[in-house]
């Protein structure tokens, strides 16, 4: 009997263990109601069994209230949740604090408006300092609000960046964490200690990871966590991982275009070494082939923010500011401010060789600083200058155009002034252009022949370099007798072409049986004297002693005519020429047809489909060597419209040039007349006008083709001023490319050399927004901003005017730039809008919806997964939630238990006691 009531009692007491441990963990659950991470706890009992036989009861496992289906739907929802809320935070502030509401004074539409405003304030009384100053403030503030927002896009780029770094240190903290968990899950574990609180840790943990990353999780028998992030492993059962990144050192970084580094992970031992390889997790921005294993949470928000995001909205920004300062800039330099100016600076690089295509006509204009037309040399007043690019010939046909053969057109108008000039009736200053781009020299040529084999000794000497026959040779300059007169001509052909004399070689030798030919590689040169000295019988005998030719220009001079029609009523005029004379001789008839040219035109004859517009001159027969000059005599007839004829024989002077030289597009100068209807006019001074260059960074005039620089045009004195019209000017493209059009700007003659930009900016679009700026000299002095154009100066006594003047009151270039406004601009796709053809306040609202739609979108994104992730959450709170009532509840129940067990046991005690008292 008394081992049936201790084994009750052991019972009993093993049932107060119990309920002591539930009554303990029921009051951890309490305390805990409302701590984030905490599972509600539960024990789990069994019976004690020994040998079939119940010994009473014992805790089997303290459990947690979890289930892990929705654990596992949570885990899946909370990196959807991050990343759309990273998303949002980053979008809401650009929406708030960058774009601004299109209604708010900061934004694009806003500054446009006002910049317009100014500018109809300013069209009408273009004189008007205050107004000008205000007008130039307006484009100021307008390029600020552009340039600030790409800044501050720039800088929320540089937050993300920023943000990345903070947030993989955040995720490596919780990486060791987990590992630390891992060994101690396991240690507990195997020692049958309790794991609950651990599991609470450990998935506390994971769902920090799993906010940063999309990442596989997955959990061996003991509880214990492998992570994979894509295809790499960042945190294992047993090994410890870690993720690198270098964040970028600041926001020009970004800016500036610097590759952004790799987040890459490596593996560490227990002592905390590195160990195995280190694997890339997101590539560098200069990969070849981009990896980026980072498919979603806030790291994935991050770094498309950084890298996709907010680039679009740039891009955006860039194509606008491209867009409209481009715009501008086209109407800019066709106008002028007042007074003009006496320099232009272009601000695109060339270099002298570059060769585009062109069409159009563009117009300069020089006046005084009052915008009256200036005195030229002869007694009047100074015409513009009009190229037309359509027409105009840099060397290689038609319509194209080197950056030099520009530059040396200019100059021909306005450069050094020739002595004179011949007028003919209406037809002025008629010029003769080349239409070649250099002369030729002829080679000289020669042989040597050759009797009979040369003898031992014998020597053959060219401009002083000795050579001998021998009939054994070995040095330089000896030369193999061979065993016929061939074989020893071949040897001394060959000796001949390898010599290092200045003299030798420079020509080609080459042999035949009995002969040493010569020709000269250069052309121009006047020829070798050579000597034969021989000892024997059998001796060679020279053809010549010096050989012929080499100096005398060959092939054809090739010239049209240029002339303008300044007829005093507006007629027009037709140029011809009958008879050509060369040196003073006989006149010979010559096929030219008739060039007509309409009032004020000054034109080429060979130029608008003419055919038979020039003549040319057979220099071989001339016998001219470089230096040399000859003249050309013309018959030439000018006849007005009204049928008055004007006839006069017209010569010039020709000088042979350096062959080396560009000599197309050169002007010759009449020399004389026979003064019959024409009329010569002398320059009061041969000073230029105007000097156009090409410049370095420094002002350098540079005058080779390897090297880059700017346009450059200024006038010879300050009270000189330029006006450029572009006209219907067109660059074209660059000849180079097999597409030319492909890489044409299309714009006018100065914009395209960026002569009179009124905003500065990247010709390569990327940066465009952040780079806008007024031109600084614009800035300091308002009168450079452009408000009108030169116009032909009003008729006076009903004679015809063909000078241009600029008013201070023009303001053609004001309204022109106020037309934009409602203009339909070509904005080409860019950032995710598509090509739009629509305005300046259109594209700028576009903009904002773009980005007013990647907000809402991130932002529906967010309220949609926080929706399901919360109803999922209130489920697990449900099950893992401690609830107070229900606590309580069991509470009493432990109680009664408690109770029963304490009544039983006070029993067994009476019963011990009614036992002990029998025995006893």
């Amino acid at each position: 009997m008394a081992v049936g009531l201790t084994t009750s009692l052991n019972s009993l007491v093993d049932s107060l263990n119990v309920t002591q441990a539930k009554l303990n963990y029921v009051s951890q659950n309490i305390a805990n109601v409302g701590t984030e991470g905490y599972t509600r706890k539960t024990i789990a009992q069994e019976t004690k069994v020994s040998s079939g036989v119940a010994l009473g009861v014992g805790v089997s496992d303290v459990r947690r209230a979890v289930d892990d289906f929705l654990l596992t739907a949570s885990r899946a929802q909370i990196p959807l949740v991050s990343e759309s809320k990273t998303k949002t935070d980053y979008l809401d502030r650009i929406q708030k604090f960058a774009l601004g509401n299109p209604n708010s004074n900061t934004t694009i539409n806003n500054a446009v408006n006002n910049f317009y405003t100014r500018l109809e304030d300013l069209a009408g009384d273009p004189s008007s300092a205050v107004k000008r100053s205000l007008s130039v403030t307006a484009a100021v503030d307008f390029s600020n609000v552009l340039a600030d927002l790409a800044q501050k896009i720039q800088e929320e780029r540089f937050n993300a960046d920023s943000d990345l770094d903070v947030s993989i240190d955040a995720l490596n903290t919780s990486l060791t964490n987990l590992y630390d968990l891992n060994g101690a899950i396991r240690q507990n574990a195997q020692s049958s200690g309790e794991v609950s609180r651990l599991f609470d840790a450990r998935d506390a943990e994971l769902a920090k990871v799993k906010g940063l990353v999309q990442a596989t999780v997955s959990f061996n028998e003991f509880g214990q966590v492998a992570i994979i992030l894509n295809n790499s492993e960042i945190l294992g059962i047993s090994q410890r991982y870690e993720l690198s990144y270098n964040r970028l050192s600041s926001v020009v970084n970004l800016i500036n275009g610097t590759d952004i580094g790799a987040i890459t992970v490596s593996s560490f031992n227990s002592n905390g070494d590195p160990t195995g390889t280190v694997e890339t997790v997101v590539s560098a921005s200069n990969a070849n082939l981009q990896v980026n294993n980072i498919t979603g949470g806030k790291l994935k928000a991050l770094i498309e923010l950084r890298d996709v995001e907010l680039p679009k909205i740039l891009q955006q920004l860039d194509n606008i500011a491209y867009t409209i300062a481009n715009e501008f800039n086209e109407i800019h330099n066709g106008g002028t401010g007042f007074p003009p100016p006496s320099e232009l600076l272009g601000v695109h690089e060339f270099e002298l060789d570059d060769e585009f295509n062109f069409s159009g006509q563009f117009r300069i204009t020089l006046t005084d600083s009052n915008g009256r037309p200036i005195d030229g040399r002869y007694g009047e007043k100074l015409v513009p200058m009009v190229i037309d690019l359509s027409e105009f010939d840099g060397g290689n046909g038609k319509g194209t155009a080197t950056i030099e053969s520009i530059i040396s057109e200019i100059n021909n108008h306005y450069g050094t002034q020739p002595t004179r000039i011949v007028n003919l009736g209406p037809a002025s200053d008629i010029r003769l252009a080349t239409s070649v781009n250099s002369v030729e020299l002829a080679k000289a040529t020669g042989s040597i022949s050759f009797s009979g084999l040369p003898s031992n000794d014998d020597t053959l000497v060219i401009n002083g370099d000795t050579f001998t026959f021998k009939t054994s040779a070995s040095g330089a300059s000896e030369v193999q007798i061979g065993g016929s007169l061939s074989e020893t001509l071949r040897n001394l052909a060959s000796k001949l072409n390898a010599s290092t004399g200045s003299g030798v070689s420079a020509a080609t030798y080459t042999y035949n049986a009995t002969t040493i030919s010569i020709i000269h590689d250069n052309a121009g040169t006047t020829g070798n004297s050579f000597t034969l000295n021989s000892s024997g019988t059998s001796v060679a005998t020279a053809s010549g002693a010096v050989l012929s030719g080499g100096a005398n220009a060959t092939g054809e001079f090739v010239f049209d005519f240029e002339l303008s029609n300044l007829a005093p009523d507006g007629g027009a005029i037709t140029f011809d020429i009958s008879t050509i004379s060369i040196n003073s001789g006989a006149a010979s008839a010559v096929t030219f047809n008739t060039t007509e040219l309409t009032a004020g035109q000054r034109l080429r004859t060979d130029l608008k489909g003419v055919e038979n517009g020039s003549l040319s001159v057979d220099l071989d027969a001339l016998n001219l060597e470089e230096g040399g000059t000859f003249t050309i005599t013309v018959a030439a007839q000018v006849t007005h419209e009204d049928g008055t004829v004007y006839n006069e024989n017209l010569t010039y002077t020709i000088t042979i040039p350096d062959p080396e030289d560009n000599i197309k597009n050169n002007r010759y100068y009449i020399t004389s007349i026979d003064s019959v209807d024409g009329e010569l006019k002398t320059a009061s001074t041969s000073n230029g006008f105007l000097t156009a260059s090409l410049v370095n960074e420094k002002g350098a005039r540079i005058t080779a083709d390897d090297v880059s620089g700017f346009l450059k045009l200024r006038t010879s004195s300050g009270d000189i001023r330029i006006s450029i019209d572009q006209l219907d000017s067109r660059e074209l493209g660059d000849t180079s490319y097999a597409d030319s059009l492909s890489v044409a700007t299309n714009r006018g003659i100065s914009h395209f050399f960026g002569l009179n930009n009124l905003f500065t900016y990247n010709d390569a679009k990327n940066n465009s927004a952040l780079n806008i700026r007024v031109r600084s000299d614009i800035i300091s002095s308002p009168q450079s901003f452009s408000t009108g154009r030169a116009q032909n100066s009003s008729q006076t006594g009903g004679t015809v005017a063909y000078t241009y003047e600029l008013g201070s009151g023009s303001n053609s270039a004001i309204l022109d730039m106020i037309k934009i406004q409602d203009t339909n601009l070509r904005f080409v796709s860019a950032g995710g809008l598509p090509e739009l053809l629509t305005t300046m306040n259109s594209y700028a609202t576009e903009i904002y919806n773009f980005s007013s739609l990647q907000y809402n979108n991130a932002n529906a994104a967010f309220n949609k997964h926080t929706l399901l992730n919360d109803s999922i959450n209130r489920k697990i709170d449900e099950i893992s939630g401690v609830n107070v009532d229900q606590e309580l509840a069991i509470t009493i129940e432990i109680q009664n238990a408690y109770s029963a067990s304490a009544k039983v046991i006070g029993v067994i005690k009476e019963l011990f006691d009614a036992l002990t008292n029998t025995l006893t």
